[in-house]
């Protein structure tokens, strides 16, 4: 996981190896005021939607908060 920014105050962007197989986005548990924003497939970038599927290997670009970028790492590592 590596911090790339912050978007505003108290708002962090993180991108994240994912570790996921197979799972869709909305099936994911993630901490409140998180989305996963846009993957990196290859040298594909895609908006994410509900029900866009991550794979192992994914680059996920998310937004959050400073406080919940520990548990995002640990759901998004699978």
């Amino acid at each position: 996981m590596k911090a790339v920014g912050e978007m505003k105050e108290g708002i962090a962007v993180l991108k994240i190896e994912s570790r996921i197989d197979g799972k869709k986005v909305s099936e994911i548990k993630l901490p409140e005021n998180t989305i996963i924003a846009v993957i990196r497939r290859k040298d594909e970038l895609s908006v994410v939607r509900g029900d866009t599927e991550i794979k192992r290997g994914d680059l996920l670009y998310v937004l959050t908060t400073w406080e919940n970028v520990d548990e995002v790492e640990r759901r998004l590592k699978g």
